[in-house]
């Protein structure tokens, strides 16, 4: 018998597979396909690697050769910036400004102010009116002239830096630099004022280029042995100030490089044929100092910069072959050693089939369907387990994001039973469970029933419960308001299904949204009382206005029929006119107080047209002569024609006019008010000039306030409301124009402007004969005019008044009676009261075009009333009215209106 081994199933099975080079057998394949695929892998990974590194150092390089170049820019202009601001302040030294100090007191000055900034080279002070040298630091060029030089001549208007250039006789006197180039310098100057503000001398200055080369080296020096880094300094022609080095010399020519500024950092082929990291950056102008259009180069070698690089990535690659053959061999043992238990079962299945018996056959099988039990039972137990653990996650993952939350938290089951909550909220109960009932407990008793109602309702249906209520939570005293919702997890009704809600604590968004509520409220009701406040505002000035108006009327009306009828007693013509300009005063002040109101209500409406502002305010001042020669004030005109504008005529004579006569009022006889226009641009500017009193500091600020003025006291000089200013201004924005007051104090006059925006050149003005048809009237001869006005003084002089224009009047108390008349009489105008009692001018003037159309209905009509608002106006226009006359009556201006309205009624053809 052999003692050698026998080639038994068992002894195949026990024997390790010896992976052999065989490409049929599963172990040889996958073992020389994940050897291949980890080889190629690390030589990919090594590839990139490697190219990562190269851009890293790229970018690190570039990023470093950029910000070494920012910051020289930044200090080479800080560092000129400073030596200006020196030089200008050294300039205002008390020594160099008196005119007394000796050539040794202001040299040793200078000397000083060398030893404490050594980059001057050399610090004069010359003669500003012949460049004459008087001191110098160590006496150099005393007594010389640079009356030629920039620096001097600069130096005289101001704080002076110049460019690079050089000094031959001072370069002399110095020492030679190491490298054995000529010496430069930067030029400095400012000038020295004596103390009346007068340049009597300049402070002149050579500033030692070596400061530059300094500062380079400060900056690169550490950099530039080590790693090859360079910086030039160029001038706008491209050539070299500041040399790098022996290769580029001073005066080298690097325009092509220069060019390259605002770019970023590149590999470039320099004019040595070597590759250099490049980067340009232009200086910028700091301060004092103007930047000279001067560009920092910077360059790097390349081969410096990449050397380590080129190193790193022969690394990579050696590191990856000998990565790459490890994985590859650790590969093949792997698969081997998978593929090892498919191997054994090869093996059976060949042991069976080669032995064909059934016991054995059976055996396997019986083997083979345990296992496939046993591998099933391990799966599903793996399942289990992993759902079980997936599940305690999720709890777990669920319990920290809520006791996280703000809120509180809570799950309960599908009856309602909380099974979970966050956050200590309720006091607990032992031996109960917390349901419903109990969370109805928590709720204040006028809350209770809406929760109970809105939980019933959501356990019932699985619809989502929403409800805002009051709860008494474990750690409040007080109830808080608090919004609690729910969702329904799971199908309605299952008993897996559960509550998932949050209670969040609103109290105080509640409280504040009831607090802003009453806010609210308090801001309505007091914009109503300002609403109604403003109602009874307009209404007391409208009964103001005509209260004051209607004695008014028949004083101006009688003092203007006392005038027209030329009585021959001087006394009484004077005392007509002193009344009349009196009662034209009050109507002025009442005006300016009903516009002033409606400009600040926003009411007043401009009748806007192309009108000529010059001819305006020429217009203005005519008008106003009469009252300047009474006052012994010399009023003059001078300015452009044609100065068109897009305005309301009547508010810009207004403007004027107030500005004229503000100034009339405040200049004293023998003065004089200068009135001129002119176009400036895009606008047309108007200018009152005066000689009077003038206005103070403290109240210029005030000037176009509304009620205000400067002398309030009883014994003030001056009277008036002090509404003139205000409305001239509110007038001049309506116009979107601008408003201004320059006074240099009191006693010294005052100066008003107001721009208007012009308008283009083709606008076209109204007509002469327009312009005459509306400020003239023709004569009442002839006319029959039937007058109504309730009261006695105001229908007698506006009777008195139609009579002197020549009209035959008929004049009645009431409504009625005009109704009775035009029945039974012809009239060929209608003058009204408005303010009337049981029948007022509205209802007439609606009942004549109404009731009476057909024998009076297109009868001419003129408002003639003491309601002088512009909604009065309105009012009675839109009931009928033609034209509207605003008392106090003026026999002009009555004429005008029923002028207009008879030619209104003409041109619609009735």
């Amino acid at each position: 018998m052999s003692n050698a081994p026998q080639d038994t199933p068992a002894s195949r099975r026990d024997t390790p597979a010896r992976p052999r080079l065989n490409l049929a057998r599963l172990d040889v394949r996958i073992g020389l396909a994940l050897g291949s695929l980890m080889l190629v892998l690390a030589l990919v990974l090594a590839y990139v690697l490697s190219m990562a590194a190269e851009r890293q150092i790229l970018r690190l390089s570039a990023g470093n050769l950029e910000s070494l170049s920012d910051q020289m820019v930044r200090e080479l202009a800080d560092g000129m910036d400073r030596f200006a601001r020196d030089i200008q302040t050294e300039s205002a030294r008390e020594t160099f400004r008196t005119p007394g100090s000796s050539p040794s007191s202001m040299r040793a000055a200078l000397d000083q102010f060398k030893a404490i900034n050594p980059e001057f080279a050399w610090v004069a002070v010359v003669d500003a009116s012949n460049g004459r040298v008087i001191a110098a630091t160590q006496g150099l060029f005393e007594g010389g002239s640079i009356r030629d030089r920039p620096v001097f001549a600069q130096g005289l208007k101001g704080a002076f830096v110049g460019d690079v250039h050089e000094a031959v006789r001072l370069g002399e006197l110095m020492p030679k630099p190491e490298d054995g180039e000529p010496r430069r310098f930067l030029d400095a100057s400012a000038p020295i004022r004596d103390g009346s503000g007068k340049v009597t001398r300049v402070l002149a200055a050579h500033i030692a280029w070596q400061w530059t080369g300094d500062l380079r080296a400060r900056i690169f020096g550490p950099l530039r042995a080590r790693r090859g880094v360079e910086a030039f300094l160029v001038d706008t022609q491209g050539k070299v100030v500041l040399a790098g080095g022996p290769s580029t010399p001073t005066g080298a020519n690097l325009a092509t490089v220069s060019e390259r500024v605002g770019q970023p950092t590149a590999r470039l082929v320099w004019d040595d044929g070597r590759d250099y990291l490049t980067y340009v950056v232009a200086t910028n102008p700091q301060g004092q100092f103007p930047g000279f259009g001067w560009k920092v180069v910077t360059r790097q070698s390349f081969e410096a910069a990449f050397g380590p690089v080129r190193r790193l990535q022969w690394a990579f690659f050696a590191g990856a072959v000998v990565l790459g053959l490890l994985a590859a061999f650790l590969a093949w043992w792997i698969s081997a050693t998978l593929v090892r238990p498919v191997r054994k079962l090869a093996d059976l299945a060949l042991r069976a089939a080669d032995d064909a018996s059934l016991s054995s056959i059976m055996s396997d099988e019986s083997l083979e369907e345990v296992s496939a039990v046993r591998g099933l039972m391990q799966k599903l137990s793996h399942v289990a387990r992993t759902q079980t653990e997936e599940k305690e996650s999720s709890v777990r993952q669920f319990a920290a994001l809520a006791h996280s939350l703000p809120q509180i938290v809570w799950q309960a089951d599908i009856a309602g039973v909380v099974s979970y909550v966050n956050k200590d909220w309720i006091s607990p109960t032992p031996g109960h469970a917390f349901d419903a009932v109990t969370m109805a407990r928590l709720v204040v008793d006028e809350d209770r029933d809406t929760f109970i109602a809105a939980w019933s309702d959501s356990i019932g249906t699985g619809a989502d419960l929403d409800v805002r209520c009051r709860l008494k939570l474990l750690d409040a005293e007080d109830p808080r308001w608090c919004d609690m919702k729910a969702s329904l997890v799971g199908p309605p009704g299952a008993s897996t299904s559960r509550w998932i809600g949050t209670i969040f604590d609103v109290h105080e968004l509640v409280i504040r949204a009831k607090q802003m509520e009453r806010t609210l409220q308090d801001e309505r009701r007091a914009k109503e009382e300002l609403e109604r406040l403003i109602k009874q505002r307009d209404q007391f000035l409208r009964m103001v206005s005509h209260e004051l108006r209607s004695p008014l009327s028949a004083i101006s009306g009688w003092s203007e029929i006392l005038l027209k009828k030329s009585a021959a007693d001087p006394l009484v013509l004077q005392a007509a006119t002193v009344i009349r300009r009196n009662a034209q005063l009050q109507n002025g002040l009442i005006n300016d107080l009903l516009d002033m109101n409606a400009v600040a209500a926003g009411r007043l409406v401009l009748d806007r047209a192309a009108v000529d502002l010059a001819d305006i305010a020429r217009d203005t001042v005519d008008a106003l002569r009469a009252e300047a020669q009474r006052r012994g004030v010399a009023l003059e005109y001078t300015g452009q024609s044609n100065l068109r504008v897009n305005g309301d005529g009547k508010r810009l004579a207004q403007i004027i006019a107030n500005l004229v006569g503000n100034a009339l009022k405040f200049t004293e006889s023998g003065g004089r008010v200068d009135v001129t226009s002119r176009g400036l641009g895009d606008l047309v500017v108007v200018k009152v000039v005066d000689t009077g009193r003038g206005i103070s500091p403290q109240f210029i600020s005030k000037v176009f306030e509304g009620l205000q003025q400067e002398d309030a006291s009883t014994t003030r000089r001056k009277g008036g409301l002090g509404v003139g200013l205000a409305m001239a201004k509110g007038l001049t924005e309506l116009h979107g124009g601008s408003i201004s007051a320059i006074s240099a104090g009191v006693d010294q006059g005052s100066t008003f402007e107001v721009a208007f925006p012009a308008l283009a050149q083709g606008a076209s003005l109204p007509s002469a004969k327009k312009l005459q048809d509306e400020g003239s009237s023709d004569s009442l001869a002839g006319l029959r005019v039937l007058l109504v006005d309730d009261e006695d003084d105001a229908r007698e002089v506006a009777e008195v008044a139609l009579t002197t224009l020549g009209a035959h009047v008929r004049a009645v108390a009431s409504g009625a009676e005009v109704l009775a008349l035009l029945g039974a009489e012809h009239f060929d105008i209608l003058v009204s009261d408005i303010g009337m009692p049981e029948f007022d001018g509205i209802a007439l003037i609606s009942e004549i075009r109404t009731r009476f159309r057909s024998i009076a209905g297109d009868l001419p009509a003129v408002a003639l009333t003491a309601f002088a608002m512009e909604a009065d106006r309105q009012v009675a226009l839109a009931a009928g009215f033609d034209d509207y006359v605003a008392k106090p009556i003026s026999l002009t201006t009555l004429a005008g209106a029923i002028g207009r309205a008879l030619k209104k009624r003409v041109s619609q053809g009735v």
